[in-house]
């Protein structure tokens, strides 16, 4: 194979094949490459269970190609020398099986894609980035993300993978499973061959040769050194969405209602219940709350205790699996409201009349508020997510802060 398509999440896939689709650049590029491409399929997940849809329907959109599934070994944003040596044999032995490649189309960079960039870049593929969202820029302004632990940090790294699992008495754990990856995790962190520091890592994602971005002064200051090519994404999601049996729990909105965008931070439903209240005080009309489509049940709980503390009957949930982009499109809403979610960039280019804001501001303070290590974790991640929106002048960064 000449060309790569490489994909991690069912979303990611359905953006490609939409880019593919539905823009004058994508339709150029799956003519180049449909005939002789491999669709590079990285699974967290269940590696018996089927293939998703999205990356089938990926497959066929570029001429039936392969699909080659990847089992990745574990998270990615701790690199422990094990960890960094495991991806880094993965990805090399991709390269191996395809002596030929010439191109590869990635969607992110983050954590171990990185990894794959760096390994490629450094084997002559010519790369391009294909812009996911709001996440395709953090790393380039702030990797706190990644972290390279010492040997100290590996072996909390390890005795965490070991009894995590049986702790939380995952009916499918393997103790012996887990007891061997503890123990590879001290043994290479002991005589492995160091990793020499983050920026080792993502080192390869500064060498992308085309980068296909909504926002071309942004990309130029990512990339300098790439060609930037303009795709407004948020109008291809649109186009390839409009025309589908879309599900409408609402008709239209109030001209003074506004939408909430949820994301996936691990905040408290106190913590929510905050951020909704403010949400409140922003906006005279009903707050539609979309809920992520990652959300976990757990999740979704935490989110239903929120809504309740607040006591507001103006909280309603929008409930469908429509993109944001869609729906911001066709319910035309006074505002849209969230921390720090892709549809914000966005919103603009389907419904220029909206106005955007954030609260991630004020959800920072409340995680400053609190002592746990999960939330100093949230808040790392969203603090980095936040500094991206600053190269958005549409976006309105609320500046409330948490009471003290």
């Amino acid at each position: 194979m000449k060309f790569l398509t490489v994909v991690s999440q069912k979303n990611q896939a359905l953006r490609l094949r939409l880019f593919l689709s539905d823009s004058e650049a994508g339709r150029r590029i799956r003519e180049k490459i449909q005939l002789s491409t491999l669709v590079l399929y990285l699974d967290w997940g269940d590696s018996t269970a089927p293939i998703p849809d999205e990356i089938n329907e990926l497959s066929i959109t570029l001429g039936d190609a392969p699909i080659q599934r990847v089992t990745l070994p574990s998270a990615t944003q701790v690199f422990t020398r094990l960890r960094f040596r495991d991806f880094s044999t993965i990805y090399e032995k991709v390269l191996t099986d395809n002596p030929d490649l010439e191109k590869a189309y990635l969607m992110s960079y983050e954590g171990h894609y990185a990894v794959m960039a760096r390994i490629l870049n450094n084997a002559g593929v010519s790369l391009t980035l294909i812009e996911e969202g709001l996440g395709t820029y953090v790393h380039s302004f702030d990797n706190r993300r990644i972290s390279v632990p010492r040997l100290a940090g590996t072996l909390f790294q390890a005795a965490k993978g070991f009894l995590g699992p049986i702790v939380k008495r995952d009916p499918n754990t393997s103790i012996p499973a887990v007891f061997q990856r503890a123990v590879r995790e001290v043994y290479w962190g002991i005589f492995g061959e160091p990793v020499a520091n983050k920026n080792e890592i993502i080192s390869g994602f500064r060498e992308f040769k085309t980068f296909h971005s909504s926002f071309p002064d942004l990309a130029k200051k990512v990339f300098p050194n790439a060609k930037v090519k303009f795709t407004p994404f948020g109008l291809v999601m649109l186009r390839a969405t409009e025309s589908g049996n879309k599900a409408h729990s609402v008709s239209t909105l109030d001209a003074k209602d506004s939408l909430f965008l949820g994301q996936t931070y691990p905040l408290s439903s106190l913590q929510l219940k905050a951020i909704l209240e403010r949400a409140l005080e922003i906006t005279p009309g009903n707050i539609w709350i979309k809920p992520h489509p990652r959300l976990t049940p757990d999740g979704r709980q935490v989110f239903l205790e929120a809504v309740s503390l607040t006591g507001s009957n103006r909280l309603l949930f929008l409930e469908n699996n429509n993109p944001a982009e869609y729906d911001i499109y066709q319910l035309r809403p006074n505002l849209v409201l969230s921390l720090t979610s892709s549809a914000l960039t966005y919103a603009n280019q389907v419904h220029p009349a909206c106005s955007c804001i954030s609260l991630a501001d004020l959800a920072i303070s409340l995680l400053d508020a609190s002592s746990t290590r999960a939330d100093r974790r949230t808040r790392t991640i969203l603090a980095a997510d936040r500094a991206v929106l600053e190269f958005f002048p549409h976006i309105q960064i609320d500046p409330r802060k948490a009471k003290n």
